[in-house]
């Protein structure tokens, strides 16, 4: 990163920097710790509104070549409509009780263990003070609103990172790996299903180490490197994977739409079957989360001239830029569990979305938005009004990712109603990998 900041020594910290760089290397560092977006430069600007206004007018443009004009502003303003869909998103979260449950659980435990070893870690009051040093409480509460609102759905599509999950979702998937590759007559014409499974076990384990080795080798919140020729790529790729597993299992546990038994087993063989799909999903609603971390890793490796021309611009304002550009594909979402698992199938879905109910999903993407980020600015407004203190930041950081995941967990809900809507006799992936799972796998 040094290389990008004139010939000074291994910067790891905000507060080291010359002040012009203060900025971009703390709002660097809070996206890779937390998937937090956060504006690289000290005073207050419009880049993030701006941002998302465009991300959504893009979706909407898209929608009205998809749909006609006179459709797209029916459903987009369609407000009876609106409302039902909160109603019916709201009850696939009741049915989907236990991934509510898991998803919650799992965050508290994770964010609250991160919170103990930043308590009192000095850099915490530097890093504070130079998020606040040109901008006031409400400015800064505003600004992180706006950027939680432009990815509302980022606690869902990065929970690898939550290794408490990411370790159970491992071990699920290497005893549906171990239990099929262990009887050559079971499911043999689903054969691709052990073989996603092992990929998905394996992804879980390397990314779990590396994130392990990564807290206990560098002192800072950047990701570990400088070690392989390969970890630009090799990395991002393996988080993508793991991130994919995990979403493939909430989507297919969102697409259920009642609930058979109080008691039901993971669906492991459907998640597989979308594994894919949920894949592309992972890339396209969080493109800055792999492309940000290959841009860090490649720094040791690349010359000068390509670090500050080609790099720089991904590790300053290009989080943002990215994420914006996601909104016009973030709903693709929605069409995965309805998909049979390929790319090519998870992409037609998208377009028959479109076509559907287009407009309805651009509301939905805005209201969610918005939703998540009232209760995110409110969060920062809350926790940085509070005397300085090394724990205040994350901790603001935090509780606005708890208001995130669960509004996320709606936005996502509503968008597996509207894959389902379009859907209108596609096969989704069957609930038993036995009953047609494998062709959908094939």
């Amino acid at each position: 990163m040094d290389r990008l900041l004139m010939p000074m020594p291994p910067l790891l910290w905000a507060q080291n920097a010359p002040g012009e760089y203060e900025m971009p290397l703390l709002a660097l560092r809070r996206w890779f710790w937390g998937q937090t977006l956060a504006s690289p430069r000290a005073a207050p600007g419009s880049e993030a509104l701006g941002t998302w206004v465009l991300g959504l007018l893009a979706l909407l443009l898209v929608v009205i070549v998809a749909q006609g004009p006179g459709r797209a502003l029916k459903q987009l303003f369609d407000l009876p409509g609106h409302v039902r869909l909160i109603g019916e998103a709201a009850g696939r979260l009741r049915v989907s009780v236990r991934l509510v449950m898991i998803a919650l659980g799992a965050s508290v435990l994770s964010w609250t263990t991160a919170l103990l070893f930043r308590y009192n870690r000095p850099a915490g009051l530097a890093d504070l003070a130079v998020l606040t040093r040109s901008k006031s409480v409400p400015e800064v509460a505003i600004e992180q609103g706006i950027l939680a609102a432009l990815t509302p759905m980022r606690d869902l599509f990065s929970l690898a990172d939550l290794l408490v999950l990411l370790g159970i979702g491992g071990f699920v998937a290497f005893k549906y790996s171990a239990e099929r590759w262990g009887d050559p007559e079971a499911e043999v014409s689903g054969r691709s299903l052990p073989a996603r499974a092992t990929l998905a076990w394996a992804s879980a384990a390397l990314y779990g180490l590396y994130r392990v080795a990564t807290m206990l080798a560098t002192p800072g919140d950047f990701p570990m490197g400088g070690c392989l020729f390969v970890e630009p790529i090799v990395v991002p790729l393996v988080m993508l994977s793991a991130d994919g597993v995990l979403a493939a299992w909430v989507l297919v546990e969102l697409r259920r739409s009642e609930r058979s038994s109080d008691v039901e087993p993971v669906p492991v063989g459907p998640a597989l079957v979308v594994l894919p799909a949920a894949v592309l999903a992972c890339l396209l609603v969080m493109p800055a989360r792999y492309a940000a971390t290959s841009a860090y890793l490649a720094l040791p490796y690349v010359p000068d001239g390509v670090a500050r021309t080609a790099l720089a611009p991904m590790l300053g304002w290009g989080p943002v830029f990215l994420q914006g550009a996601a909104v016009a594909f973030s709903g693709l979402a929605g069409a995965v569990p309805w998909c049979r698992g390929g790319v090519g199938a998870a992409l037609g879905g998208y377009g028959r979305l479109l076509r559907a109910e287009g407009g309805h999903l651009v509301a939905a993407l805005a209201i969610g938005g918005i939703a998540a980020g009232i209760p995110a600015g409110g969060s920062y407004l809350l926790m940085l009004s509070l005397p300085s203190q090394p724990w205040v930041l994350p901790a603001a950081d935090s509780y606005a990712h708890y208001a995130t995941l669960v509004v996320g967990l709606g936005v996502l809900a509503a968008l597996v109603e509207l894959g389902g809507r379009s859907a209108s006799g596609a096969v989704p992936a069957a609930a038993d990998p036995g009953e047609g799972g494998a062709e959908a796998a094939a």
